[in-house]
């Protein structure tokens, strides 16, 4: 009995000792894995995402009235500096021409006060030099110097009424100019709201424009991924990008790309997700809106 025993502990032993040597040889590797299902090599970050134009712009007036022509159509792409529409704005033309001709009266009001403000200044000049001579009282001389500070305010109030209609002509001619946009990027014309003959008040949305001089795609990544991408994409030169269609399409290399808005995304103190935008030039046959595949592979 104690033979069998002795025999069974020896045993024990030896398992054990084979299962820890086994162990030994065995190497752990740890592979990247995200939101695209896939494991991958630890140099490679394969993640869905969707082709989008570069950022999207909605144009609102700033400016009340009737839009007396529209410019644009809806899936156009309007070049820069064409005039997207014009909103009649007689009312603020005719108010541009009655603070020009109220500009012109009080310059030569002006002109006239200061006239007079130089007259009452050498007057009182010549009364100080009386006064100190004592041939007037000073009741005299201080009537002098109150006709001259009333010239003076006159002056002041004549210049400060000039700045604030100079003021109101500044903000006229905006308004004007805003009546008909001019933007200085070449935009896609995705909707209108509003159409000619329409009217409109200051803040309604009349169009929304896209940009796609540049298409973007966000990815949203593991942590394990973002943590790796943050850290290639110090070391650009060493980082290439793929992009296909589906499964069945081919990787398409591209060569100048780079990335915005890495960060971590928080929601009400909890953190929610991981994501970096990546930009380049827009592919043909890519269609905005379709969800895309990118693979980013670091080769140091």
């Amino acid at each position: 009995m104690r033979d069998k025993f002795l025999v069974f502990f020896i045993f024990i032993i030896l398992f054990f000792s084979f299962i820890e040597a086994a162990l030994s040889k065995t190497t752990i590797k740890f592979e990247l894995s995200d939101n695209s299902g896939q494991i991958n090599p630890t140099n490679t970050i394969v993640v869905s995402g969707s082709y989008q134009p570069y950022h999207s712009i909605t144009l609102s007036t700033e400016v009340t009235g009737k839009i007396v022509k529209m410019n644009i159509d809806e899936g156009e792409i309007v070049p820069k500096g064409r005039t997207y529409w014009y909103i009649d704005c007689v009312s603020l033309k005719d108010q541009v021409e009655q603070i020009k001709d109220s500009l012109c009266l009080l310059k030569k009001e002006h002109k006239i006060l200061l006239d007079i403000l130089n007259l009452r200044e050498k007057t009182l000049n010549r009364y100080k030099i009386l006064y100190e001579r004592r041939r007037i009282p000073e009741q005299t001389l201080n009537n002098i110097q109150l006709e001259y500070l009333a010239s003076l305010n006159a002056v002041i109030a004549n210049e400060q009424q000039q700045h604030q209609l100079i003021l109101s002509l500044i903000k006229l001619k905006d308004n004007i100019k805003k009546s008909g946009p001019i933007l200085n990027r070449s935009y896609y014309v995705s909707q209108l709201y509003h159409f000619t003959n329409e009217y409109v008040n200051v803040g309604e949305p009349i169009a929304k424009l896209l940009d796609i001089s540049k298409a973007r795609v966000k990815l949203i990544l593991s942590p394990s991924s973002f943590i790796k991408l943050r850290n290639w994409i110090k070391d650009k030169v060493h980082l290439v990008c793929f992009i296909k269609k589906d499964q069945g399409s081919r990787w398409i290399r591209i060569k100048k790309f780079h990335f915005e808005r890495v960060k971590i995304d928080p929601a009400n103190g909890y953190l929610y997700s991981y994501s970096a935008d990546i930009v380049f030039k827009p592919i043909p046959n890519f269609l905005w809106g379709q969800v895309i595949k990118v693979r980013l592979v670091y080769n140091p």
